[in-house]
């Protein structure tokens, strides 16, 4: 039973993750392609940036981690030759799953408790194999939803300390707008799709090589604060 149980499992996360992988294709290009198309998604900007990605940003409600999600996979067509090598990780708070992030399960997701200092530490040390191996990963540093229009609250060193454990990681920060709208954090979490939209995407950052974990933390905050507050 235990084997049986375990066959299971790894299905789940390897082979459901081809199936939804590709299933998904054409209706993500369709629906990326109207979002922009009608106008209510814009995506300044590209996740394709070439080698390892740490993509950075806020996010002020339960809509921009699937759209981010989308568009860094459909950025990169590398990433339909092998999806379960290349599909980007996303990391998301345990008591998300069952509520709004369900399909993520099986789409690559590092859930972390937020509030425990083990759980924290072993999603990084999982981020960082993922990085060193070659992957892609989305991280909220902020830790949760941002609920101010122009401003953004401290942020966790997780990202920081990655960025000094992994060489040659490229750091590229996004900012968001809009998404109060397109999923009121007071309302039924149901995508309001005629709502308009925006992410921004800036240039990987550069830090020097000596910088701490601290001035890290702030050169990533300030580079998220420029780019939701643009335009």
């Amino acid at each position: 039973m235990k084997k049986l149980k375990k066959v299971l499992i790894d299905f789940f996360k390897k082979g459901a993750l081809l199936l939804i992988g590709w299933e998904l294709v054409p209706f993500l290009k369709t629906y990326s392609w109207l979002s922009k198309k009608t106008g209510r998604l814009k995506v300044i900007g590209s996740f394709l940036k070439g080698g390892r990605l740490l993509i950075v940003g806020n996010h002020e409600t339960f809509g921009e981690p699937p759209e981010v999600l989308m568009e860094v996979w459909l950025s990169d067509p590398i990433n339909f030759t092998n999806p379960i090598q290349y599909f980007p990780w996303i990391m998301q708070a345990e008591d998300n799953f069952l509520k709004y992030f369900f399909f993520l399960r099986a789409h690559m997701a590092i859930w972390v408790d937020r509030t425990e200092t083990t759980s924290r530490a072993m999603a990084l040390r999982k981020a960082k194999r993922i990085l060193d191996a070659g992957g892609n990963i989305i991280l909220f540093p902020l830790g949760m939803r941002d609920y101010h229009a122009e401003s953004l609250g401290e942020l966790f060193d997780g990202a920081a300390w990655l960025v000094t454990h992994c060489q040659d990681v490229k750091v590229v920060p996004f900012g968001t707008k809009g998404y109060a709208n397109f999923m009121p954090n007071d309302r039924f979490p149901f995508p309001r799709f005629w709502a308009k939209r925006e992410i921004r995407i800036g240039e990987p950052l550069k830090f020097s090589p000596n910088a701490s974990v601290e001035e890290i933390t702030r050169e990533i905050r300030k580079a998220i604060l420029e780019q939701k507050n643009k335009g």
